[in-house]
């Protein structure tokens, strides 16, 4: 099925398990709860498909094209997703995402409300403007990310690593994280500090307070 043309297909429900997909055209398919387990969509198009609540485990998504998927509820636990683009795309409720590899996705605008990217490698990733509230990052590498803009408030960062990423004009509040929590710089983690308070497990909860870039500051 390699470059197939299932552009609007119905498949909803679909058997597709291990199903060599690449580089094929799903623009605008409905896979409502397909079973996409270990399936190879390299470079595929699914432009504004329709995934929710779809088994995509171990897939492999290198460089796909999800702008604007809907994704809801779908299972990406173990998907490679490097180098895909996710411009717009809903992942929200209980996508989920961890241990993903998202390494360098496009994700601007991405709504990841509520996901689990438990363990996600984001290095490099643009996630400028991503909804990601109440998302679980716990252990997510975010080094050299792009954040700027995004909406991190009430997100789980306990153990995340963000060396390097830049996260000028984030919401941060209600933001959790830990003492093994890297932030950007070593001014990020004093300013952390001094806007977080303790809670009773040892962790720690951002403040509602401006916690955006300063260069001056933060540096």
């Amino acid at each position: 099925m390699s470059g197939a043309h299932l552009a609007n297909a119905v498949l909803m429900n679909a058997d597709l398990r291990g199903a060599d997909l690449i580089r094929s055209d799903l623009t605008g398919a409905a896979l409502h709860s397909a079973n996409l387990h270990n399936a190879t969509m390299r470079y595929a198009d699914l432009t504004d498909a329709d995934l929710r609540y779809t088994d995509l485990t171990d897939a492999d998504l290198t460089g796909a094209d999800l702008t604007h998927a809907n994704l809801h509820g779908a299972d990406l636990h173990g998907a490679n997703l490097f180098g895909a683009v996710l411009h717009g795309a809903n992942l929200s409720a209980i996508a989920h995402l961890n241990r993903a590899n998202l390494t360098r996705a496009h994700m601007t605008g991405v709504f990841l409300t509520g996901a689990n990217l438990h363990r996600a490698n984001l290095i490099g990733a643009n996630l400028d403007g991503a909804i990601l509230t109440m998302t679980i990052l716990d252990g997510a590498i975010l080094t050299k990310a792009s954040l700027k803009g995004a909406h991190l408030d009430s997100a789980n960062l306990d153990g995340a690593n963000l060396t390097g990423a830049d996260l000028t004009g984030a919401n941060l509040t209600g933001a959790i994280w830990s003492k093994q929590t890297m932030w950007p710089t070593a001014g990020w983690e004093k300013r952390m500090w001094g806007a977080s308070d303790r809670l009773p497990d040892g962790r720690l909860r951002v403040r509602a307070e401006d916690v955006s870039d300063n260069t001056e500051v933060l540096t």
